[in-house]
């Protein structure tokens, strides 16, 4: 980590300290990369947990700008919750038969979620300096004057989540790749765990029960950014599919074929668009991927933390683990086959995503999960539908605004989602022979 007399956030940090009484005692700081103009950073502190994960007496934590109130307040609420649903299912591995656990992963995958931090001192931002800070409940003229809804982030916007220590990025290609099917069981428990823990509107749930669940706001289903517009069914076949020849950012990225692949997906969600949407809905993870996962392995088990959660309410189970699939499977062996191979399914791990297939079904049938496998191809066609028209729409947004786009909306990018669209088109029953497992299979 870094010197702290170099720190570029110092003014950040000092107000930090009088609104946390965790950063009381600060070892080390360290910029954190991310997408200015936001703040992103770590602190490591010297007292306070004594990390049970590590046996170490210190802990870091990650602190960023740039979330909303009402995205992190929901976070507050919920997070904590799914993480003691967690530790009931990281007990039951430890008390699992081994062998049982042997057939997914070389050991048990334990599998938890970030822990959020309030502030615990109330600042006078009126004062020199950062302030001085002092007790929430003491009841000073400053505190008077503050509302009295628990905040969750610095009054600066700052937010600030326990990090656990010795979590790397997942590696899914190679390092970590015998840890996947056994956090794809971490997965089913996880989206079992949104489910016991949540409440979407209009939901039919018992009083009683509702009292025990975080109620999921109305704004979560709303349209916020170009991801929500692309994973919204009817927004893609009553908004996008008219006007698909006129995307001029398609054409010019993928050409007639791109703009064909994406006509043809798209009325194959047309046909299936009544049966899709009477799909169960719970509160899901938007997205999914082991790109949000850390993982700390050892020789024997792993534990994987999954991060970055994006509530969207308007998907099953299954549709955000099919976005895991989509990018450990297919994104990454497909964009970069080159274009002239995405007929052949000689570059999927077929051994690998069956197990990965079989441990989430297998867990999920264990927490009572609802069994939609009927609509399963045709997810995967709207999971792929939905990366290709991110920045297809982020794009002709841009265009119509004056606005720069992006780094990651690119013509290269598109290409390479068109070319997964184009193999799942192309490929329906591989896919479907991999996918129609039975449980009792695993």
């Amino acid at each position: 980590m870094g010197d702290p007399c170099v720190f570029p956030h110092q003014a950040a940090l000092t107000h930090l300290c009088c609104e946390y009484s965790e950063f009381s005692d600060i070892d080390r700081i360290e910029t954190a990369p991310g997408r200015p103009p936001n703040q992103y950073f770590y602190i490591r502190t010297k007292s306070g947990c004594g990390c049970a994960e590590t046996g170490l007496g210190c802990q870091d934590y990650f602190v960023r700008s740039g979330e909303e109130d009402r995205d992190l307040r929901l976070r507050h609420d919920l997070l904590p919750r799914v993480a003691k649903k967690l530790a009931i299912y990281n007990q039951s591995l430890r008390t699992s038969d081994i062998s049982d656990i042997k057939a997914w992963s070389p050991g048990a995958v334990f599998v938890t979620v970030p822990e959020p931090i309030s502030p615990s001192l109330m600042v006078d931002v009126a004062s020199d300096g950062a302030g001085a800070a002092t007790c929430a409940s003491c009841g000073c003229p400053v505190c008077e004057m503050l509302p009295r809804t628990p905040r969750v982030k610095s009054l600066n916007g700052l937010s600030v989540w326990r990090r656990l220590m010795g979590f790397v990025d997942f590696d899914w290609e190679q390092k970590h790749a015998d840890w996947i099917a056994g956090t794809c069981a971490g997965i089913a428990a996880f989206n079992a765990a949104l489910q016991d823990c949540s409440c979407l509107p209009c939901s039919d749930i018992s009083p009683e029960d509702v009292a025990d669940r975080v109620k999921v706001p109305e704004w979560v289903k709303e349209h916020k950014n170009h991801w929500d517009e692309a994973d919204d069914l009817d927004y893609l076949l009553d908004h996008v599919r008219p006007m698909l020849s006129d995307l001029s950012f398609l054409v010019d990225a993928a050409g007639e074929h791109g703009v064909l692949v994406a006509s043809r997906a798209l009325a194959l969600l047309v046909e299936h668009r009544k049966a899709y949407k009477s799909l169960p809905k719970q509160l899901t993870h938007g997205d999914l991927g082991l790109g949000n996962v850390m993982i700390s392995p050892s020789s024997e088990n792993a534990t994987v933390c999954i991060i970055d959660f994006t509530p969207y309410a308007t998907e099953s189970h299954l549709y955000a683990f099919t976005v895991t699939l989509y990018w450990t499977f297919l994104y990454g062996p497909l964009s970069s086959a080159g274009a002239g191979g995405t007929q052949d399914a000689a570059f999927l791990d077929e051994e690998r995503l069956r197990a990965a297939v079989a441990a989430y079904l297998t867990t999920a049938d264990l927490y009572g999960l609802p069994d939609v496998r009927h609509m399963w191809y045709t997810m995967f066609v709207k999971v792929a539908c939905r990366m290709l028209f991110v920045p297809v729409l982020w794009a002709s947004s841009a265009e119509v605004e004056g606005a720069a786009l992006p780094s990651f909306v690119c013509a290269e990018a598109t290409e390479k989602y068109v070319r997964v669209l184009d193999w799942v088109m192309a490929n329906r029953a591989t896919l479907q022979k991999m996918l129609d497992l039975d449980v009792d299979d695993a």
